[in-house]
């Protein structure tokens, strides 16, 4: 049966987070990266009960006066304890997984499985990214303060982010995109390295391995639940 919806949870801090759910069987919460939204993973048909967040300042989840890491991290914290989900499969592609790595470290009673895409590891870029949206553009899917406000502490990542990898202990899946993505490969072997129980898997598709190599993608995703 398919449990298809869309609705907008309200979370204890007053936030609204839009939630696509579709499928069945076990629990998944799938996350997206820094301007995207739910429709990202709609080529990865995974066979389990998906509930697709749109973070605070994306596409239909209330803007707020601020962003960070630690913010969405904790509204996903507040939205899995509400929706009473059972330790669920979280899987977070780039702003998206290292929001998944923060809930799996503070809260690793939440979180089953989990599955870091592209994550972008917690070193300082070089160089930082150049452009930004524009404010006064009002097609934007999404609050243009979010990137500025995230770019800021991806390209400048505070201590905690390293910390938070050695406190998961959540048998964890990291997908690196290969030569033409640009997170650093090594950088992403490393950071694989700092969690626990952790395999580190090339798709060579770029960033974002889940939309332009969706098949693979998925086949690498269910082969390493399934080992």
């Amino acid at each position: 049966m398919d449990l298809g919806s869309v609705d907008r949870v309200l979370l204890p801090n007053g936030v609204r987070l839009n939630c696509a759910r579709s499928g069945s069987g076990a629990p998944a919460v799938l996350l997206h990266g820094l301007g995207h939204d739910t429709t990202t993973w709609d080529p990865v048909p995974l066979p389990v009960h998906r509930h697709a967040f749109d973070l605070r300042g994306h596409g239909r989840s209330d803007r707020t006066p601020t962003y960070s890491l630690e913010l969405m991290a904790d509204d996903v914290i507040h939205a899995l304890t509400l929706l009473g989900l059972d330790r669920p499969l979280v899987i977070g592609h780039s702003m998206g997984a290292v929001v998944a790595s923060l809930v799996a470290a503070e809260r690793p009673d939440l979180v089953g499985d989990l599955v870091l895409e592209e994550p972008r590891p917690p070193v300082p870029a070089d160089p930082p990214a150049a452009s930004m949206p524009n404010p006064e553009d009002e097609t934007l899917p999404y609050d243009w303060r979010v990137v500025r406000d995230i770019r800021v502490q991806i390209d400048n990542p505070a201590p905690n982010r390293r910390e938070a990898l050695s406190a998961i202990t959540a048998r964890t899946l990291v997908i690196a995109g290969g030569p033409t993505s640009q997170i650093p490969q090594d950088a992403l072997a490393e950071y694989a390295g700092m969690i626990k129980d952790s395999t580190l898997v090339t798709i060579d598709a770029g960033h974002t391995p889940h939309r332009d190599a969706s098949d693979e993608f998925l086949a690498v995703v269910t082969e390493w639940l399934s080992s």
